[in-house]
């Protein structure tokens, strides 16, 4: 007779459907918002102010999300989140006009932010130290696998349809995402009566004497901010969001600044994408078996290294093809680790609240790294500096991050006063 599985991984299921909303926005909409100008008669300016409330709003909610998460249990932010996803969708396709538009990316931002925190807190109650990252790693494929999707699905869709299809469609999917986990989602391993899979020895103990009920308190936030290890593992995240951002929103005017075509520098975003899915699997097996700091800086110098390639490949097809691999590889790294890494500096109480502020600090990196990049490109003369200044963060964030201390053992919240 077979052994019945764990819970956890009914929970992975849940958690990788709901992370599909990530994707569902923020890797769909460069394919709409042509269309969407068209129509709606916008410029591209006043599009990129649209689009800008999106991120804005993810930047703030990821820290409210991360509280909200510690105080009121994944669950709930999730469901929310999900809501607020499609309610935005919904808003979208009917938009006429500036600001209704605006209205559903803002609203769309506030649903996505709680979905990108959810993976940490919720995964590493349900999961042990040693499975922690594998299961963060399965989880955030599930963007990548919109990104790849949408790239055969939209633009065929919207060759026989308005671009109000798309959003229309995307909210009725996430509402069906939103049923599943209404009925599987649980906050913790102890409400089923489990203990979280895969944990040690030592981390059961820890379970044992921490108190009953969500601990988190008022003073969550400050501990967090109290604990020096949070500054340079944000500080190593945001780095990373100014190298990542700044080079992908520049990448294929830079190919077709040296000489490759639309169709060529296109493959080549394709095989990023493959290359990060990879990639995203691949570290969470790697960083539960080697220190998480360390895989964190690896792959941030991976991801240099790939930029370094770029820059000197020109119309090489060879080193441009592995100095995408390495790129995608590299990048796909740190966004689970960052995610794994939290409850090894952080107790479990605080998880959300530490997660939420460091994602907040990668959105604002996004934010204003394709403004820099911009601007030392108009500079120079030639993106090949917005390029450079990846290459720089990227060495940046891998030394700050290997310099971290070893994470103390894991840490019981102590019993009620």
């Amino acid at each position: 007779m077979s052994r019945k599985p764990h819970y956890a991984w009914i929970i992975l299921t849940g958690a990788w459907l709901a992370f599909m909303g990530v994707g569902l926005i923020r890797f769909v909409y460069p394919y709409v918002v042509p269309i969407m100008e068209e129509t709606l008669g916008l410029s591209h300016a006043v599009m990129g102010i649209i689009i800008s409330c999106f991120f804005w709003a993810d930047t703030v909610m990821r820290i409210v999300w991360g509280i909200l998460s510690d105080r009121f249990g994944t669950r709930l932010t999730t469901l929310l989140g999900l809501v607020l996803l499609s309610v935005g969708f919904f808003i979208m396709s009917f938009a006429t006009g500036i600001s209704s538009l605006a209205i559903g990316f803002t609203v769309s931002g506030v649903g996505a932010a709680a979905l990108f925190i959810m993976p940490s807190p919720l995964l590493s109650r349900w999961f042990g130290q040693r499975r922690r990252a594998t299961a963060i790693g399965i989880v955030t494929t599930a963007a990548t696998v919109v990104t790849i999707v949408a790239g055969f699905i939209v633009p065929l869709v919207l060759t026989n349809n308005p671009y109000n299809v798309i959003w229309r469609t995307e909210a009725i999917f996430v509402l069906v995402i939103l049923a599943v986990n209404f009925f599987i989602l649980t906050n913790s391993p102890a409400e089923k009566g489990l203990t979280p899979y895969g944990a040690s020895v030592e981390e059961l103990e820890t379970i044992k004497v921490t108190r009953k009920g969500n601990v988190w308190d008022r003073e969550s936030i400050l501990r967090v901010l109290k604990d020096g290890a949070f500054y340079q593992i944000a500080g190593s995240y945001f780095v990373y969001g100014v190298a990542y951002t700044g080079v992908l929103t520049f990448l294929v005017g830079y190919f077709k600044e040296v000489g490759w075509t639309a169709g060529a520098a296109s493959q080549l975003i394709a095989l990023f994408g493959m290359a990060g899915l990879i990639g995203a699997l691949v570290w969470g097996a790697v960083g539960d078996r080697l220190a998480k700091r360390y895989v964190f800086g690896m792959t941030l110098g991976m991801q240099g290294i790939g930029i370094l390639v770029l820059v000197l490949a020109g119309q090489t097809p060879a080193m441009a093809y592995l100095g995408m691999i390495l790129f995608g590889l590299g990048g796909s790294g740190p966004v689970v680790m960052i995610s794994a890494i939290q409850a090894d500096y952080f107790d479990r109480s605080t998880i959300g609240t530490s997660f939420g502020l460091c994602a907040a600090c990668f959105s604002i990196a996004s934010a204003v790294s394709p403004i820099i990049g911009g601007v030392l490109a108009d500079s120079t003369g030639t993106l090949r500096s917005a390029l450079l200044m990846g290459l720089v963060g990227s060495i940046i964030g891998a030394v700050l991050i290997s310099l971290l201390a070893e994470p103390r053992t894991v840490k019981a919240v102590p019993k009620s006063r």
